[in-house]
């Protein structure tokens, strides 16, 4: 269960970054500039190589289902590429982004209505779908767009921030809150685009209420990871009549 990630049905996500875990030492030598850009390109490439071709044969049962699950890591490995380009290229991506923001606004758009119509939820994608490969960067960029209104409210920043903390416990769990949501009679006369909206948003909640009474529980933390706050250190006041030497105090700040 553990080795194939079937212990729940979306486990396999924590088996996929094991297998990033492995590779990131090698990944992360390709040093900012064009050599990690090819990179990305290349193993884009290959990520989209490798969702056209499966399932493929290698001659061992065990291997083969190995490498034919969605947990493995060529599937996935464009977006691992892609969170170490935008880390690196960060403020050269927020400036482009800013710059060209009407055109892109309009792609954002765009998708977003051909997401919205093409909704099915009897023949929904898997994640490991190509089609993400191209929403999800310019979803990420509609993020960008979204933090500079969403930091003015100091309601909605702590909302979304307490959603950012609890991310990884939202993951485990809202499979419960999904299909809570799924069961209850109301949804049933909802038109299938506003089920969808609905459904998602109130698994979300359902999940940051779960993930908060657990992280209440002892050692709830080690049920599902929320980060505790930092608690920043008093600094110590320089003297005015300093003898040290200026260079050497700014060279040690």
């Amino acid at each position: 269960y553990f080795v194939y990630g079937k212990a729940n049905f979306h486990l396999y996500f924590i088996l996929t970054v094991i297998q990033f875990y492995v590779l990131f030492p090698f990944i992360h030598r390709f040093k900012k500039g064009w050599p990690l850009i090819v990179a990305f390109l290349i193993l884009t490439v290959i990520n989209v190589l490798w969702i056209k071709v499966q399932p493929v044969s290698l001659g061992i049962e065990s291997l083969d289902r190995f490498v034919n699950d969605k947990m493995f890591i060529l599937n996935w490995i464009s977006f691992f590429m892609f969170g170490i380009v935008y880390a690196k290229f960060y403020d050269e991506i927020k400036a482009l982004i800013f710059k060209y923001q009407k055109v892109l606004w309009v792609i954002i758009f765009i998708l977003f209505v051909d997401l919205f119509v093409s909704i099915d939820l009897e023949n929904l994608h898997g994640s490991a779908h190509i089609s993400n490969l191209i929403y999800i960067p310019f979803f990420i960029v509609f993020l960008n767009y979204l933090y500079v209104w969403i930091k003015q409210d100091k309601i909605l920043l702590k909302t979304f921030t307490l959603i950012g903390n609890y991310s990884m416990g939202i993951y485990l769990v809202h499979y419960v809150g999904i299909q809570f949501m799924k069961r209850l009679p109301v949804i049933n006369e909802i038109a299938p685009q506003s089920k969808f909206v609905f459904i998602f948003i109130g698994a979300v909640a359902l999940s940051v209420g779960m993930v908060w009474v657990i992280g209440k529980l002892p050692y709830g933390n080690y049920i599902v990871p929320i980060p505790k706050k930092k608690v920043t250190q008093p600094t110590q006041e320089v003297p005015k009549k300093s003898r040290i030497d200026p260079q050497f105090s700014n060279m040690n700040s």
